[in-house]
């Protein structure tokens, strides 16, 4: 936006504007049914006070919500009161051409600082929404040890900080590799196979000098999608979009990898936000893939448990059947009677033990 426009039908106070502001760039209007398209165009919009039903015209524009500023351009008489609380500003016609010019200045340089102003308080409420986001997604993260929530949680995160339009998540948290896409719009079968190719050769480069972990086959690959509006489609033109990648590992475990698809171009704090997103989910993720393996080994363990006992039970009924009748035998014996008397030799190796 830039320039100003003056709303006048007096030839000769446009030719006086025209020569004190023309440097600033300067139009005319001099129709009453002027249109809002036309006026987002300028910084600062001058009413003559002398312009037919200018009360009028300029309520009208006021309520354009414009982010212009609205200036007065007075005989220098008794002012229309009800004028004033539509306007910014006042400038008169006895006022010297310095004086205007400095009035004009004085008003562009406020709206500059204003919008700056506006701008600088923007960054800070998206600022600490992010960072509220952030805290809250690592609540999540620290709230559980299911590898599929956290992943899940993950995506929430980059949507409610990003706003993406596509983001395609690999996972490998499962028993088998699983494509998630959360798509703004719904994605044709032809998109969806590019999609595909496009994320599992970004994940074969990951691993250039390496084999990967897992090997993907493009045509079996397991897909889920969530869409948020099925009224309409992504088309090819999604790869023209921005983008965003990342892998998630931690060390030598390797989750997945993310990309992010949004039309709109990302900024610095968009990618340091996606980033640490990633980054804070491996760690959890990591956690979780330990506890399973303590879950698994304990289950081992406990089989292993039951087998030996199961054996020892075995065992101890086996050998008890045949001790039972051997004791018995020693006590009839031992006895003497009916298997005769025992030699002194005899009894010496019977009662040994």
């Amino acid at each position: 936006m830039a320039g100003i426009l003056f709303v006048s039908q007096r030839e000769n106070e446009i030719c006086r504007l025209r020569t004190l502001l023309d440097s600033y760039g300067f139009d005319i209007c001099m129709d009453a049914s002027i249109q809002q398209d036309f006026l987002n165009d300028f910084d600062m919009i001058i009413f003559d006070e002398k312009f037919p039903n200018v009360n009028a015209v300029i309520k009208r524009i006021r309520a354009y919500n414009l982010p212009s500023i609205l200036i007065l351009f007075a005989s220098g008489q008794e002012i229309d009161a009800e004028l004033l609380k539509h306007v910014n500003s006042i400038v008169t016609e006895d006022m010297s051409d310095n004086i205007i010019i400095s009035m004009v200045s004085v008003n562009l340089r406020t709206k500059k600082s204003l919008q700056q102003l506006s701008q600088t308080n923007k960054n800070l409420a998206d600022s600490l929404y992010r960072l509220n986001v952030l805290y809250s997604t690592s609540s999540q993260f620290a709230g559980t040890l299911d590898k599929k929530l956290l992943v899940d949680y993950m995506i929430e995160g980059l949507d409610k900080s990003l706003s993406f339009d596509l983001t395609c998540t690999l996972t490998c948290v499962e028993a088998e590799p699983v494509l998630i896409l959360n798509s703004v719009y719904d994605i044709s079968e032809e998109l969806q196979s590019a999609i595909k190719m496009r994320m599992v050769l970004n994940y074969k480069s990951l691993f250039e000098n390496a084999d990967p972990p897992y090997v993907i086959d493009v045509e079996n690959l397991k897909v889920v999608k969530n869409i948020k509006y099925q009224g309409n489609k992504l088309t090819f033109s999604l790869f023209e979009y921005d983008t965003m990648f990342a892998p998630i590992s931690l060390g030598d475990n390797f989750f997945g990898c993310v990309e992010i698809f949004k039309k709109i171009p990302f900024s610095t704090d968009d990618a340091t936000c996606f980033q640490t997103i990633v980054q804070q989910v491996s760690l959890p993720l990591k956690s979780a893939s330990l506890y399973q393996k303590i879950i698994d080994t304990n289950e081992k363990l406990e089989k292993l448990q039951r087998v030996k006992s199961e054996f020892i039970s075995i065992v101890s009924h086996e050998l008890r059947t045949p001790l039972t009748s051997i004791k018995n035998s020693l006590n009839i014996i031992s006895r003497g009677g009916r298997c005769g008397e025992l030699t002194e030799s005899g009894k010496d190796f019977l009662f040994r033990a």
